[in-house]
């Protein structure tokens, strides 16, 4: 029977079923090395998050719930992982590099940019041209006045990358035309900091700014 799988409290009465954990968990582990395999080519944030959030979570839900009949038709594959991860952040998440989707809680842009540099010390106000210290990358950002929509767009190794909601990550074409107009942000963040993953916790924000 497979350990990671363990089957629910009868089914061992039923042979097949042993057999079919013991087959679940090895295609669960080939999607696993396919996936870790794949996201190499991505950045260290989204192979952190990959690796040691998305994964671990997702052994941890399989154990908790066991092996049932169900499951087999359900089995983890890289499109699986990979849809965990673009629900696990948004725009914000990506840009900022933080396990979460971040959301304005605030119609007024002012105030939106206040919040986000008080609840993550590691961003600060940048004009184009400053210098950056060597730990550091940009985040384009616009809020839609009136309402409550942001978005944000990182820039790293000369490219500009986004995420639209739970899509997935893409190169940055231009802003949607509801932003055109509305007064654009430059922060400054900082990479190396310890807000990504805490202790061991599935997620360690669920913040609104």
């Amino acid at each position: 029977m497979s350990e990671r799988f363990p089957n629910s409290e009868n089914s061992g009465e039923v042979k097949s079923i042993d057999v079919r954990g013991e087959m679940v968990e090895k295609m669960f582990d080939r999607a696993v090395d396919e996936v870790k395999e794949k996201y190499k080519e991505k950045t260290v944030f989204e192979q952190k998050l990959m690796n040691e959030l998305i994964i671990p979570r997702t052994v941890d839900n399989l154990a908790k719930r066991g092996w049932t009949n169900d499951f087999f038709f359900q089995l983890p594959s890289v499109e699986f992982f990979e849809k965990e991860f673009n629900m696990e952040i948004n725009c914000g998440g990506f840009a900022l590099e933080v396990a979460t989707a971040i959301f304005p809680e605030s119609d007024n842009p002012e105030d939106a940019v206040e919040n986000i540099l008080k609840t993550f010390p590691f961003v600060r106000m940048y004009d184009w041209g400053e210098e950056l210290a060597e730990d550091e990358y940009i985040v384009l950002y616009r809020h839609l006045r009136g309402e409550a929509g942001h978005h944000f767009v990182k820039y790293e190794d000369g490219k500009f990358m986004d995420k639209c909601g739970s899509e997935p990550v893409r190169e940055f074409s231009d802003w949607p035309d509801c932003y055109i107009g509305e007064p654009q942000v430059m922060f400054a963040v900082n990479r190396n900091h310890d807000m990504l993953l805490a202790d061991g916790e599935k997620r360690i924000w669920s913040i609104f700014v």
